[in-house]
């Protein structure tokens, strides 16, 4: 009944030298969808196999490697079943056949250019495409980052689960292949991307495995290379449908027969293409290997002839309509209807159901082409109370075969200390190496601060915290500035300005360093112009700001030249900020006063001058006055001078002279009179040319202003009387003359006079001690607070924090709904509805004021999502349910809706269940307890503010089949890098290495072991696993049953990776066990040298005075022992009890406990003998190594005490007195030293 397609003007071949077997009568039977050759569980082989299997197992894993040919499989082996395979039929087909069946990988390659869904990505990612990514040295560095991909990540069909297309079209000039995905364990929508591609389309479909996500490269280029994105399209579901095969079945048949291994469910409801018009050409005498794609267009006019009874080498040209009676010599690409006698050269695709009905009594000819992922699902012999007398492991030699199971691990990284926000999952690559992808470093901590982080596997502590990372501040943006003092004067001619530095945020916290210069420009324009037409003068400030506040001071020295004697000058003064020589910032100019200059008329004649300040004073102050001199061309030897002051004002602190002079005498009284004189010179050979001028310097004299002294011009301050002036032959030349006093007036005048002006304020800097704060309440009920301190300048120069005596308010009421204040205290809570880029904070001090900018993330949106969401009983007849991890990521943002950063805020927030009859949660973790379902949420205070996922989770009767056991031993971590630098607005992806090695004896392995279900799921029976050590193990490992640790207990001196650890466990004790083994991996590396050190090179006995200042010698010495190894590696034996510490020279001085070398309390230390204590190291039955090291003892033994007094005298035997100087009325100063 079926139609014949019309004829065409093509001939048929002529038939083959090989006889075509009869058609069968038969139709085709219906086809199975489990092939047949794979192995069961029901019929295991009883010994392994010498020849390894041929059907590989159902793993999803490619560890890299076959399993070498006779050598034992690491799991059951099973041999492929006796079946029988039809030949292919010359017989044309109606029409091509349909598979429903998903293939196993993702399409890589479209055939059309046809994009049939709704393209999101101009919409909805924001970024500009060409867009070229070149950071491509770094590995897990993301190309689109979640700020990126905000608003797909807010699509509502971006969810766990759901079906999207991707189809990009890159080049790049690297020199080998990137990888690049959406983040997660695994990744998905992956793409590879070849070397120096060219316009390479590429398009996958995969479904979302976590959300939100972003997009990043998973390993790293190989040269500088960098990969240009010049289109992506981004669609809902699967958005080409002439896309090869995918992992989704197709629905609707394909216009193009499907060539597959995998059986077909149905025949095609479309029929074949017309037959061709044009002629074949001659028949091959050789069989054609594949069937022709195209039918014959008319059966043959005879029956073909009997069929043979040989099988036939390779398949018909075309498929007939039924099976042959005879078997082939290959496999069949149909399924067949009855088991072949001959077993099948190719692997099966899947796993069989249907157990084989015996083992198979041939041993396959070929390697498997992959190892299995976990043993068969029930032990091949039920398990017995007796110890198994032979096991296939250890084996004689090493096998080579070494998985890496550490990538079966399930750890997640978390902040230590710092402040530091997840915004991605924890991912291991193929190298063991786990990093997570943190950011928001700013909130809540200034910048600069310091962050580390942990490793957990099941809220286990692994290793040390590590990775250490700080971040960097901002460049300077803003720089305000205020003159400390506005007027200058001819003897204080320093311009002195004081500063504050922000970023561009308001940070007071900014980047210093090498590239960074502070510099301050003096600009002199001649009267009061302020736009620069003069002069400037630019150098470099003396010292940094503070690093927190950052406030600090600058100051140069004026020109004298810029000074006046006829008028004030106004000149300007602004301060810059450099990074590598380039400004970054500059100040606005404030203006300072050059006070007109005093004049002086010169000394003549011979006499002295007193120089008094010419600038105004504080009560309090302490200032100098200067005695200079003319002497009247002649050379001065000895002089005397006398002042007087006003007592009343002034407090007479101390005197100087001039080094030429020696021998320097003075006498004061309480009434305000000082006379000062000198002995002689210092130098008789060098009087004439040091002691001879206009103006030769003879003194300083320190005074004090009282403190009681109110702001005033004191007059009658200091009159200067020249006693005495006297030459180099004792002529005096001066006698009893009037000094002349230089003052703020200038000279002519007898008493000098001054002016008194209190210190005042000139300008106040406040900072907040955190600038950027996250407001967590609304998430968990936790007030972030922040202080704002100020500090006051004054015109001297000093500041004071006055924190508490300020105001603060907000500038804008408006911010009141971002922050408020208590005092001057800043915080964020769950009264809060919104986030700030900038909340500016009003600070008022009497007329002064300053101003303080802050930054505010509030949570808008938390996702929630759940590791599983459907829980059921881990097994049959068990009331133990599944658990499921919960997770949440917050949306930060500062109020622009178009800016936020992700931050996972799983361990701050409160989840919380509808239904707690059905599910309880604790802490992150779901926990069923009977059939129903709930609600997942989190807690929110108030709960209108912020928005929030709900995720409903189900709790089913039907149990999960427990798979396989995953066997893991893994020793420690080691963290890839340490003191990174990282940008405040930058991410950072801390990398840490999970390692398995043993290296030698007492290194400890830790066992993990997770049961996986069926599901995909996973469950950590760590504890709840029945754990035992290989038979053969015993006498290298020990196994600790408590700890699941197991430790090496010999030196084996081999490397070596062999199953040493059996696991079995049964869920709920009440179903078969499934067990696993466990690989360690042994690193052998020979022991070369060794090290022995001290800390202290001489150690004294407990309470000797050696031990005491100013000596400070130890009591107790510590030893460390080190041996190095071939391979460069070192390991610490100082508390190792097979490293033997000896004494081997000094043992009556000194004695050992452990590593701790002491004195002994009888020890007798001799002039003649020796007080060196030597110890030496030995490893007795380990190492033929030594090392030795030595100290020395000492104890106090004399202290030896001088005299000295000055002026010294020559005389004999111990000084016995002190004498009076000739007639001063003075003594000599004596002196001991020790």
């Amino acid at each position: 009944d079926v139609p014949i397609p019309t004829p065409t003007s093509v001939p048929i071949p002529a038939p083959t030298g090989v006889p075509i077997p009869s058609p069968s009568p038969l139709p085709i039977p219906a086809p199975t969808v489990v092939p047949t050759l794979s192995p069961t569980s029901l019929f295991p082989t009883p010994l392994p196999s010498d020849v390894p299997t041929l059907s590989p197992t159902n793993d999803t894993w490619n560890f890299g490697t076959w399993i070498p040919s006779g050598i034992p499989s690491r799991f059951p082996s099973f041999s492929p079943s006796i079946t029988v395979s039809p030949t292919i039929s010359l017989t044309p087909t109606v029409s091509p056949t349909l598979s429903l069946s998903p293939t196993p990988m993702p399409t890589l390659e479209p055939t059309s250019d046809t994009f049939r869904c709704a393209d999101v990505w101009d919409n909805l990612v924001d970024v500009e495409l060409p867009w070229t990514f070149d950071n491509t040295q770094t590995k897990w560095a993301p190309v689109f980052v979640p700020r990126d991909l905000r608003f797909l990540n807010e699509h509502a069909h971006w969810e766990v689960g759901e079906m999207w297309t991707m189809e990009t079209t890159v080049s790049s000039t690297c020199g080998n292949d990137l990888i690049f995905s959406f983040c997660s364990r695994r990744g998905f929508l992956k793409i590879v991307v070849p070397a120096y591609a060219t316009n390479f389309t590429i398009t996958v479909v995969d479904t979302i495995k976590f959300a939100p996500s972003y997009y990043y490269m998973r390993n790293r280029c190989q040269n500088a290379g960098s990969v240009t994105f010049s289109d992506v399209k981004l669609g809902f579901g699967s958005c080409n449908l002439d896309v090869g095969p995918t992992i989704y079945p197709t629905y609707l048949p394909s216009s193009i027969p499907t060539i597959s291994l995998q059986p077909t469910l149905s025949p095609s409801h479309i029929p074949t293409y017309l037959p061709s018009s044009v002629p074949t050409s001659l028949p091959s005498s050789i069989p054609i290997p594949l069937p022709s794609s195209l039918p014959s267009s008319l059966p043959t006019s005879h029956p073909t002839p009997s069929p043979s009874s040989l099988p036939l080498p390779f398949p018909t040209l075309v498929p007939r309509s039924d099976p042959s009676s005879l078997p082939s010599a290959i496999p069949t690409l149909l399924p067949t209807p009855l088991p072949s006698m001959i077993p099948s050269m190719l692997p099966s695709s899947t796993p069989s159901s249907i157990p084989s009905a015996l083992p198979s009594i041939l041993p396959s000819p070929l390697p498997t082409q992959k190892p299995s992922f976990g043993p068969s699902p029930r032990p091949s012999i039920s398990p017995t109370s007796d110890p198994t007398p032979v096991t296939p492991y250890p084996t004689a030699t090493p096998t080579g075969y070494c998985p890496n199971d550490l990538l079966l691990l399930h750890p997640v990284m978390k902040v230590d200390h710092g402040v530091a926000w997840a915004s991605s999952p924890t991912i291991m690559d193929d190298n063991s190496t786990v990093s997570r992808e943190f950011g928001l470093l700013s909130g809540s901590v200034a910048p600069g601060a310091h962050s580390d982080f942990t490793v957990f596997l099941n809220d286990k502590l692994i290793g040390q915290h590590g990775s250490f990372t700080k971040t960097i501040p901002e460049m300077a943006g803003r720089v305000e500035i205020f003159a400390v003092k506005s007027k200058i004067y001819r003897d204080q001619r320093i311009v002195k300005v004081a500063y504050q530095l922000t970023d561009s945020a308001g940070r007071s916290t900014v980047r210093l360093g090498d590239e960074f210069d502070i510099q301050i420009t003096l600009f002199y324009t001649g009267y009061t112009q302020l736009s620069y037409n003069g002069t400037s003068q630019t150098a470099s400030c003396e010292s940094l700001p503070n690093t927190t506040s950052g406030i600090g001071f600058c100051s140069m020295q004026t020109p004298i030249a810029w000074f006046s004697e006829d008028h004030d000058n106004e000149i300007y003064a602004s301060i810059s900020v450099l990074y590598n020589t380039i400004a970054s910032v500059t100040s606005e100019k404030v203006v300072v006063t050059c006070k007109q200059l005093p004049t002086f008329d010169a000394l003549i004649d011979g006499n002295m001058e007193l120089v008094l300040p010419f600038h105004p004073l504080p009560p309090g102050a302490t200032f100098d006055v200067i005695v200079n001199a003319d002497t009247n061309k002649q050379a001065l030897r000895t002089w005397q001078f006398t002042i007087e002051y006003n007592a009343a004002h002034l407090t007479y602190v101390s005197s100087t002279t001039s080094t030429n002079f020696t021998s320097t005498f003075s006498s004061h009284d309480s009434e305000g009179l000082l006379t000062v004189s000198n002995a002689g010179l210092s130098n008789d050979e060098a009087s004439s040319q040091v002691n001879t001028g206009s103006s030769i310097y003879i003194a300083t004299l320190t005074f004090q202003l009282n403190s009681d002294v109110s702001d005033m011009v004191l007059l009658g301050l200091f009159k200067l009387t020249t006693n005495s002036m006297e030459n180099d032959d004792n002529i005096i030349f001066v006698s009893e003359k009037v000094g002349q006093v230089n003052d703020e007036r200038g000279t002519g005048y007898t008493w000098g006079q001054m002016t008194v002006q209190s210190v005042s304020p000139v300008g106040i800097f406040s900072y907040a001690v955190v600038s950027e704060l996250v407001n967590i309440s609304p998430l968990n009920g936790i007030i972030e607070t922040s202080s704002i301190n100020t500090v006051l300048i004054y015109d001297e120069s000093s500041h004071i924090d006055i924190s508490g005596d300020v105001i603060c308010n907000l500038y804008s009421l408006s911010d009141l709904e971002a922050l408020s204040l208590n005092s001057c205290v800043a915080s964020v809570s769950s009264l809060h509805f919104r986030g700030s880029s900038q909340v500016s904070v009003l600070v008022e001090y009497g007329d002064l004021s300053a101003l303080v900018d802050m930054i505010v993330w509030y949570p808008q949106h938390v996702d929630i999502n759940s590791s599983d969401f459907v829980l059921n009983p881990i097994s049959e007849n068990c009331s133990q349910y599944q658990t499921a991890q919960l997770s949440a990521y917050a949306y930060f943002n500062t109020g622009d809706s178009a800016v936020f950063k992700i931050g996972d805020v799983t361990d701050i927030v409160r989840f919380v269940s509808s239904n707690e009859n059905s599910i309880t949660i604790n802490g992150t973790q779901l926990e069923a307890h009977e059939i129903g379902s709930s609600e997942v949420s989190i807690s929110c205070y108030p709960e209108v503010f912020v928005s929030k996922t709900v995720v409903t989770v189900h709790v089913v009767s039907t149990p999960v089949s427990l798979e396989s056991l995953s066997v893991i031993v893994y020793t420690n971590i080691s963290w890839v890098e340490d003191d990174t630098l990282v940008g405040l607005e930058d991410s950072f992806v801390p990398q840490v290495q999970f390692q398995r090695e043993l290296e030698g004896y007492g290194d400890v392995g830790h066992i993990v072991v997770y049961a996986e279900f069926d599901d995909g799921t996973w469950l950590d029976v760590t504890q709840e696993a029945a754990i035992t050590l290989v038979h053969g193990f015993e006498n290298i490992l020990d196994l600790q049953e408590q700890d699941r640790t197991v430790r090496v207990i010999e030196e084996s001196g081999t490397s070596w990776c062999r199953p040493a650890i059996y696991a079995s466990y049964s869920p709920c004790n009440n179903s078969e066990p499934v067990s696993n083994y466990g690989f360690v991996k042994k690193r052998d590396s020979r022991a070369v040298s060794c090290l022995l050190t001290i800390d202290e090179p001489q150690i004294a006995r407990e309470g000797d005075g050696a031990t005491l200042q100013p000596f400070n010698i130890t009591d107790l010495a510590t030893l460390t022992v080190t041996v190095f190894y071939d391979d460069g590696s070192s390991k610490d034996f100082t508390h190792d009890d097979r490293a033997v510490l000896t004494i081997i020279e000094g043992d009556i001085l000194a004695s050992l406990t452990g590593n701790k070398l002491s004195v002994l309390p009888t020890a007798v230390i001799e002039p003649d003998l020796s007080w060196d204590v030597t110890i030496e190291v030995t490893f007795p039955g380990l190492y033929n190594l030594s090392d030795s090291v030595s100290t020395t003892v000492v104890e106090f033994e004399y202290l030896t005490l001088e005299a000295t007094h000055s002026p010294s005298i020559i005389e004999l035997g111990p000084i016995l007195e002190v004498r009076q100087i000739a007639c001063t009325g003075l003594y000599q100063r004596f002196e001991m030293s020790a």
